[in-house]
């Protein structure tokens, strides 16, 4: 009788584990798939029910995936979850990989010509800026549905219909949803996405950018982040200005921890006030304490450079590497006119004394035979002249880290430069 109830238990297990396995990670024909556990099985089944509603008044299959591992290749991987629920079908799928750190995104059908780069950017955005993850998601499926409304016609659902707006675009992260805290405001001048700063330090230097930024017209901003995603930390810094509420004028630096990325990104007059050598200055002045972790003193260091660096520009004179003293300079070339006057003229002087035949001549007669050369006619002739002229190198790079100005993905223009810390 044990026997016969064990086997029974066990031919349970066996039917229902897969089901419950099946129903985390989204089941067969699935819509949202979830393999770290994220997301209940109700609130699975609550967003599956809404996809399934796009599904069917669209004709637009949107899935979505929260991945352990994706195995190197988080869009092959995606591609293949798409294409064993829904085949080849109509419809796209984003997700993130917490192995590889990275998100990306697949589409087929009529979705792969409808949605840009821009707008699976765009959705990534709007899961990420949410505070958990079945709001991120909702969030994803509502703005996938107006998007694809608008690229390639068609009814939004009712129930969509008046759902979140599509955000304006905000630079997308390689990070999950990991806390309850937003992405950042627009406009904001402290971003410490990467929770780098106390909260008495952040409190401090938003006062101190903000009272800096309104002094001069122009927003100083200090962002800091885990990681850029498949962005350089250019393209990240410069997007971030663009797209997140910012004046025309501003100055923006930029911390991403991932690969300790540091990138200061300039637009109209911050590209002026921050020339080549002002950018050297905040590299020699604030890479130390970043390297050091000392983030508060690297952050209000660069506020103050910028404040300098702003009333310089705003006067006339942008900022120039300061010369060395002329007096010194001048000391160091005696000195070293000096020292070897004294060592070269002890090395000729030590030669000259082994020369015991060699006698001084004050007349070119003493080396002619005499008798041998018979002058007729002497006199001077001017033969030619040779000049040379050489272009004084410009000037003409108003950016610094050897980039010069350039157009960023909105058609801005852009200056700055950064490094490793």
């Amino acid at each position: 009788m044990k026997k016969r109830f064990f086997a029974f238990i066990l031919l349970l297990a066996l039917l229902v584990l897969p089901s419950l396995a099946a129903l985390a990670s989204g089941g067969a024909d699935a819509y949202i798939i979830d393999e770290r556990g994220k997301l209940s099985s109700s609130e699975i089944e609550q967003l599956a029910e809404k996809a399934r509603l796009i599904e069917a008044e669209q004709g637009f299959t949107p899935m979505f995936a929260i991945v352990e591992d994706a195995g190197g290749d988080v869009t092959a991987y995606l591609e293949r979850l798409y294409a064993e629920n829904h085949g080849g079908e109509n419809g796209l799928i984003i997700g993130y990989s917490n192995v590889e750190n990275k998100w990306s995104a697949a589409a087929f059908g009529l979705a792969k010509d409808s949605f840009t780069e821009n707008d699976l950017d765009r959705l990534w955005e709007a899961y990420q800026n949410t505070d958990t993850y079945i709001a991120g998601v909702n969030a994803y499926l509502d703005n996938a549905s107006r998007l694809y409304a608008q690229r390639a016609g068609g009814t939004i659902p009712a129930d969509i219909a008046n759902a979140t707006e599509v955000p304006t675009a905000v630079p997308a992260t390689a990070a999950p949803i990991v806390t309850a805290e937003p992405a950042g405001e627009p406009g904001a001048h402290v971003v410490d996405l990467a929770d780098l700063l106390s909260d008495g330090e952040e409190r401090s230097l938003r006062e101190k950018l903000e009272t800096i930024s309104a002094k001069h017209n122009c927003d100083v901003v200090v962002v800091t982040v885990n990681s850029t995603g498949n962005k350089t930390p250019m393209e990240f810094a410069d997007d971030y200005q663009d797209y997140n509420g910012y004046k025309p004028d501003g100055i923006l630096l930029l911390i991403s921890m991932a690969d300790r990325d540091w990138w200061v990104t300039t637009k109209g007059s911050g590209i002026d006030a921050v020339n080549k050598d002002a950018l050297k200055k905040i590299e020699d002045d604030i890479v130390n304490d970043l390297s050091g972790g000392r983030y508060a003193n690297a952050f209000n260091t660069f506020g103050n450079l910028c404040d300098d660096f702003l009333t310089l520009e705003e006067n006339g004179e942008p900022y120039k590497k300061p010369k060395e003293p002329l007096i010194s300079t001048t000391f160091a070339a005696i000195g070293s006119a000096v020292v070897g006057l004294i060592s070269g003229g002890s090395a000729a002087g030590g030669m000259a004394s082994k020369l015991k035949s060699v006698r001084h001549k004050t007349n070119a007669s003493d080396y002619v035979e005499k008798g041998s050369l018979h002058m007729v006619d002497q006199r001077e002739m001017f033969l030619y002249t040779n000049v040379v002229k050489t272009e004084i190198p410009r000037d003409n790079d108003r950016s610094s880290g050897g980039g010069g100005v350039h157009i960023s993905s909105s058609g801005s223009s852009h200056g700055g430069g950064g490094g490793k810390f």
